[in-house]
């Protein structure tokens, strides 16, 4: 049943709050629309690829209470528009803003400008030891799960069978797992802590053999060849992470790189960080508003709920990967405030645009009510139209 026949739309949040039996159902249904918007798609626009979320990562994002599922439901309860904002877990994981800023000089500048310079290559070095135990202890883990004995080894046959990607499961676990142990080895009085990991996640061996303090220089020259081979390794796993060929050479992409404007997102991470992860809306229903209805909805609760955990944050960054060609989706996130775009390219499909955006910690709330106001007129237009009602639910 199309929109034009229904009186009523039904918006709400999947959560945990729902029953294990419910969240199963809408993770199911909601990949029945994925799949059908996919295939559709796949249809009409020859070539164009839509990448699904699939049943077991949309049941991840219900069950965990910092992400946000949204749905949207007609009188016959038939699902026809879902967003999923995401938040990812752990630094350098697969975020949009990591990967396309943090890896280049410009960003180790910014990193070490935030450290007294007496002080910096001592914090360098602590950080790169601390990161050591953490890759000894991430090796451990990932050997148990997936029996990979040489870790750099099935990374470089991936890369060179061109099945490596800023995906890859392993170095996805890699960084998980580096992740955990600095954020169960850490005390609040420690100086090394998440931010330095996020700040010196490049940081190689080799880097503070160069460095100018003779202190650390020489210890570095003390260090046991087993601990040097240990160092290369790592280092070697550092490189085939560097993701900073995705940025396109375009207008949209190395000229905007080159300005300074760009700089303001190296202060991005998850923990500030939202991503409008996907937004789909069923193909008889795309001309009246509902994706960009059920997204905002989603983004505003996601925006909550990080506010509420971080109450001490000084400002917010909201990011979106979107198709090149994709012009509905580019327009809805435009329509949300003024974002900085990026051509880059990606695993495979289409090349693709990022958009994303820094918001004031003084500014959120106002960024909200506008979005209201427009959202609101929205609504009105489509009630007036097609005499349809939207109706919140809340658990």
């Amino acid at each position: 049943m199309g929109v034009g026949s229904s009186k009523k739309i039904y918006i709400f949040e999947i959560n945990e709050n729902h029953s294990e039996a419910k969240q199963k159902k809408y993770a199911r249904e909601l990949e029945s629309l994925e799949n059908f918007v996919s295939d559709k798609l796949n249809e009409e626009l020859f070539g164009y690829l839509f990448f699904t979320t699939g049943y077991d990562d949309i049941l991840e994002y219900i069950k965990d209470k910092d992400m946000t599922v949204m749905e949207c439901q007609d009188n016959d309860k038939k699902i026809i528009a879902a967003a999923y904002i995401t938040q990812k877990k752990g630094l350098y994981s697969y975020d949009d803003l990591s990967k396309y800023f943090k890896f280049n000089k410009e960003y180790i500048e910014y990193a070490k400008s935030k450290y007294d310079p007496k002080e910096l290559c001592s914090i360098q070095y602590e950080t790169f030891m601390k990161k050591i135990e953490g890759y000894e202890y991430a090796k451990r883990h990932i050997d148990n799960e997936l029996d990979i004995t040489d870790l750099v080894g099935h990374c470089i046959s991936e890369k060179v069978k061109g099945t490596f990607d800023e995906k890859n499961k392993v170095r996805e676990k890699v960084n998980r797992y580096i992740y955990d142990y600095f954020e169960d080895d850490t005390d609040a009085q420690d100086r090394i802590g998440l931010t330095e990991l996020d700040r010196f996640y490049l940081l190689k061996f080799s880097d503070l053999q160069n460095c100018e303090d003779k202190e650390i220089k020489a210890k570095c020259e003390k260090e046991t060849e087993e601990n040097k081979k240990l160092y290369e390794e790592y280092g070697e796993l550092i490189d085939l992470f560097d993701l900073n060929d995705s940025i396109l050479p375009d207008e949209n992409g190395f000229e905007y790189m080159k300005s300074e404007n760009y700089k303001k997102y190296f202060d991005a991470n998850p923990f500030n960080t939202i991503e409008i992860d996907t937004c789909i809306v069923h193909p008889d229903n795309r001309t009246k508003g509902l994706a960009r209805i059920v997204t905002f909805e989603g983004l505003k609760i996601q925006i909550r709920k990080l506010l509420k955990k971080r109450p001490k944050l000084e400002k917010i960054f909201i990011s979106a990967t979107v198709h090149q060609e994709n012009v509905p989706l580019k327009r809805i996130i435009s329509s949300f405030g003024n974002f900085d775009t990026l051509y880059v390219k990606r695993r495979t499909g289409i090349n693709r645009e990022v958009y994303f955006c820094e918001i004031d910690r003084n500014n959120i709330e106002d960024f909200i009510k506008e979005n209201e106001r427009k959202i609101q007129t929205l609504k009105d237009k489509i009630k007036k139209e097609s005499s349809i009602t939207f109706k919140k639910i809340e658990l």
